[in-house]
């Protein structure tokens, strides 16, 4: 199977049983390298994401930085949650991906702050024209996020037409709504990239958390991805409950 597949890593969390234990977070971007570590000669990227569900975690990009120190070769993407940001920690933000060598960037306005209130409400369309205008697109690539199906064109017509240099779905449940999402992309010259869930016991409640239906591929993941591969030559795999269910469906996939 020739599709491309980029392994989704969380950071640790900053915050357990409300407080802040530094030993514990050290533990766990150790055992985080070690993970990215296992995936060499299995993957072709790593994305990292950006305190996921408003769950304060350590930045993508300063774990991103961490993985290159480490040895980590693969190349690496970045979420940024423009929510979080005003517009200069969102030009640092941008800037220091690029100067860490951080191969894409993707912006999305993030879900609520588990703590706090969101800082800005920046369109993340609008911000990547801007940042296009000022010049940040010479040095890193930029992309959002898309729906994972086709029912609001007119969201998907909002993004395209800031020129991304993909969109990346939410976690796709069918073929049919990816094929009508690159559809309708494929006249822009934009590349689409799906995400899969690792269809696990262990990622059930992750998969309800977003209300991911994933009755169509989770007895067939493998032959799953080899359709998603019809239409696009990569995507992103999460595993968010379990590093080792999602390596485990990687060597599936490899062997396939």
């Amino acid at each position: 199977m020739k599709v491309k597949i980029i392994y989704e890593l969380n950071p640790p969390k900053i915050i357990t049983n409300n407080h802040v234990d530094y030993i514990r977070i050290e533990s766990e971007l150790q055992k985080l390298i070690f993970h990215a570590s296992e995936l060499l000669n299995l993957v072709d990227g790593i994305h990292i994401t950006d305190s996921v569900l408003g769950i304060p975690r350590l930045s993508s990009i300063y774990v991103a930085s961490v993985l290159h120190k480490s040895g980590i070769t693969l190349p690496m993407s970045c979420t940024i949650r423009v929510s979080d940001r005003n517009l200069i920690t969102l030009y640092q933000s941008v800037s220091e991906a690029a100067f860490f060598n951080i191969y894409s960037v993707l912006l999305l306005m993030g879900d609520k702050p588990e703590e706090g209130s969101a800082v800005s409400k920046l369109n993340p369309s609008c911000l990547l024209k801007l940042l296009r205008q000022l010049g940040f697109c010479d040095r890193i690539k930029l992309d959002l996020s898309s729906p994972n199906n086709i029912d609001s064109i007119k969201i998907i017509n909002q993004k395209v037409k800031a020129k991304p240099r993909a969109l990346i779905t939410q976690s796709i449940k069918s073929i049919d709504d990816l094929s009508g999402i690159v559809s309708f992309v494929k006249k822009y010259g934009i590349e689409v990239i799906p995400c899969v869930m690792c269809p696990s016991e262990k990622n059930q409640i992750s998969a309800r958390k977003i209300g991911l239906n994933w009755d169509h591929y989770k007895d067939t993941p493998v032959e799953f991805i080899r359709s998603v591969s019809n239409f696009t030559n990569k995507f992103i795999l999460c595993s968010p409950a379990s590093f080792q269910d999602g390596l485990d469906l990687v060597y599936k996939i490899r062997s396939a």
